[in-house]
């Protein structure tokens, strides 16, 4: 004899609810670099010519032509503090030298630091703003 067995099915399955999780917040994107502020700085018996003199606070990169017939040089330093500068060496006629520079919000003076290239004109100034 056969027997017959009910078939049991199993229970239904009661859905679990959703799990929640916090909403993501998005991480802002980290700010762009700031674009590499770039000066020219010409020297010639006896003047400096600069090709910006209002630029931003950060990374520049000074760069001395000497189109003169004599060597130069360049400090460049805070107008209120002799202490904070940056020399570039001496450059001789026809080259060019360059240096990126850290410079901080306020007013910078340019000079050439040989004997009497100052007062005979060798000197300009730039304000880096914040």
């Amino acid at each position: 004899m056969v027997r017959t067995l009910p078939i049991s099915r199993p229970a239904p399955r009661t859905p679990k609810p959703p799990t929640t999780r916090p909403p993501r917040v998005p991480t802002p994107a980290p700010p762009p670099p700031k674009p590499l502020v770039r000066v020219q700085v010409i020297a010639r018996e006896f003047s400096l010519t600069l090709s910006r003199r209002t630029f931003a606070a950060g990374i520049v990169a000074v760069e001395l032509d000497n189109f003169g017939q004599d060597p130069h040089d360049l400090r460049v330093e805070r107008a209120d503090s002799a202490s904070t500068g940056f020399s570039f060496s001496l450059a001789k006629p026809r080259t060019v030298s360059s240096r990126k520079l850290e410079l901080s919000p306020g007013e910078w003076k340019l000079y050439c630091t040989l004997p009497g290239h100052e007062e005979l004109g060798m000197s300009a100034r730039v304000t880096v703003t914040g």
